[in-house]
């Protein structure tokens, strides 16, 4: 079935191509409800520690390996650092804030995409799965013993604006309220995924109820992600304009990428779902997780925040064209 190009991504391509949401013209004090039903909905959907390489052609991860070929793939997309944490934190706020650890007492000032978008009359949600309850503010969280839920991968509950109000926490819920947010028209402008250890294709090392083996593990989130991705494809939110972001945080910790600053995380998938675009395309161009942020601020015309400034930093405009 043919998809609508919705009014929002029509909006959101021109903004795209024209270079609306650049930090000098984006600032918008106010956002009538109009202009908020014009913004896409975006999904971003973050996977674990895999590299291109360890995905692309892989026959245990064939529903993934179906996207690549069937919509948009950034061929030179790369994580901004090792570990994850950073590479989290980097994407919702455009910088690493100097972070080189794991270590989820971390806590990092100003603002995000989330207060961005608070501050312009749209909304978030982040889903994290197995959380045990909206805004729960500890370390870890899981069953009979096994750590499913990691805050070292939640960048949302390590920003201190986020942290300092209830309003703000109360968007991280568990993401068993998705299913219900899709079918009853309740999508946040943005809806950040992360799936659980098992899910994402991180595990739990040599124990627990994960898969021990990396291809038991890319297996296992090749066949959740083939029943999230239809299930979102199938609501409103995404077929009226709607974007998916399906990413990778870091490649192997081995792989340093380009070795340059901003690409020294290794080179991961990235493919692109969006609504209306209803062909394959690659591009080359190199992208980073500031890209993704940089993207996501001028589909809804906000300001960009930090790295996500810099010019070098392309947005993935060549994925969204029609």
């Amino acid at each position: 079935m043919p998809f609508r190009l919705g009014a929002g991504l029509l909006l959101a391509i021109c903004l795209l191509l024209m270079g609306c949401g650049s930090h000098a013209t984006a600032r918008v004090h106010h956002h009538s409800s109009a202009g908020a039903q014009a913004s896409p909905h975006v999904f971003v959907i973050m996977m674990e520690n895999k590299g291109a390489g360890d995905i692309v052609g892989n026959p245990a991860a064939p529903f993934i390996n179906r996207l690549i070929h069937r919509y948009g793939f950034a061929a030179r997309y790369y994580a901004v650092t090792h570990p994850s944490l950073p590479n989290y934190v980097a994407t919702i706020a455009g910088s690493t804030f100097g972070s080189t650890s794991d270590d989820d007492s971390q806590r990092f000032p100003g603002a995000s995409i989330a207060t961005q978008l608070t501050a312009a009359g749209l909304t978030w949600r982040a889903y994290m799965e197995s959380m045990p309850r909206p805004g729960y503010a500890g370390d870890v969280a899981g069953s009979d013993g096994a750590i499913l839920y990691d805050r070292k991968h939640d960048p949302f509950l390590l920003m201190s604006r986020i942290l300092g109000s209830s309003r703000q926490r109360s968007s991280v819920v568990p993401a068993s309220r998705l299913p219900r947010d899709l079918t009853g028209g309740q999508v946040a402008t943005l809806s950040w995924i992360t799936p659980n250890l098992c899910h994402d294709m991180h595990g739990l090392g040599s124990s627990g109820p994960c898969p021990t083996d990396q291809q038991g593990l890319i297996r296992t989130g090749d066949r959740y992600l083939g029943r999230l991705v239809p299930e979102i494809m199938r609501s409103q939110a995404w077929s009226r304009g709607g974007i998916i972001f399906l990413v990778w945080d870091e490649a192997a910790e081995s792989d340093l990428g380009l070795g340059s600053p901003g690409y020294e995380g290794g080179r991961v998938p990235m493919v692109v779902i969006a609504a209306g675009v209803n062909h394959h395309a690659v591009s080359h161009t190199l992208f980073n997780h500031y890209s993704l942020l940089k993207t996501m601020e001028r589909l809804w015309r906000l300001p960009c925040l930090r790295q996500a400034c810099a010019p070098s930093v392309r947005p993935m405009t060549a994925l969204l064209r029609p």
